[in-house]
């Protein structure tokens, strides 16, 4: 995929990755990450991940109400569509797949304000605040 560095999975006492959490690696390579789900898990014509995977991880789940996938935060009530990878303390990777854009956020912060149906306010404002520029 082109990466620059190696990424590091935290783990836990035992060695033990923690699947729930925390990949260790910078900007550049979250964004070819994004970049990877807004191509279809293709990177050039190679396919790397199967697209229905994808699909499925982009699909809302019937008991999240509309807002989580497979791994994925969903966001289509928004008028920009997107969906996102929450990482702890305010990381994000945003896609929005009809402006092909990615989004990466790696700050970091406790107590993210969050709106009604559990989903951060700020990716909503990156999302329609960074598009803004770009039109």
């Amino acid at each position: 995929m082109g990466m620059e560095q190696n990424a590091e999975w935290s783990t836990d006492e035992e060695g033990m990755e923690k699947a729930y959490c925390c990949i260790h690696s910078n900007a550049r390579d979250f964004a070819k990450l994004g970049q990877l789900f807004l191509d279809n898990g293709k990177v050039g014509d190679k396919q790397i991940l199967d697209l229905n995977f994808i699909e499925k991880m982009r699909t809302p789940t019937q008991k999240s109400e509309e807002i989580y996938g497979m791994g994925f935060w969903i966001n289509y009530d928004n008028p920009i569509k997107h969906y996102y990878f929450l990482g702890l303390q305010g990381q994000y990777i945003i896609m929005i797949p009809d402006h092909n854009m990615v989004i990466v956020r790696t700050g970091s912060y406790n107590n993210l304000p969050k709106n009604d149906r559990g989903r951060p306010d700020q990716v909503k404002f990156l999302v329609n605040e960074t598009v803004k520029l770009f039109q």
